[in-house]
């Protein structure tokens, strides 16, 4: 039996919002756009989220007060089923 990896505890998800622009149940398959707010516990320049068979485009991080953090690495970890997207 595998260990279930938990995510880390510096961030904390807050609000999901997920758009959808395809959608295709004869193949398992769907495109979109998602935005999740965070509540920042611990200084971190890394954030974990669960990810099974997805892949991610592109990721950004808008702070309090309009600064933009562009994604510098998106690290699949495929053991862990989770994508860690690490900020500058």
């Amino acid at each position: 039996m595998e260990t279930f990896a938990r995510l880390p505890t510096n961030v904390k998800p807050t609000k999901y919002t997920i758009d959808y622009d395809v959608i295709d149940l004869d193949r398992f398959r769907f495109e979109g756009s998602e935005r999740v707010d965070v509540s920042i516990v611990q200084t971190t320049n890394t954030i974990t989220c669960h990810a099974v068979e997805l892949w991610v485009h592109s990721v950004s991080l808008a702070i309090e007060g309009g600064k933009t953090l562009a994604c510098e690495e998106i690290r699949y970890i495929e053991k862990d089923e989770s994508v860690t997207f690490v900020f500058g």
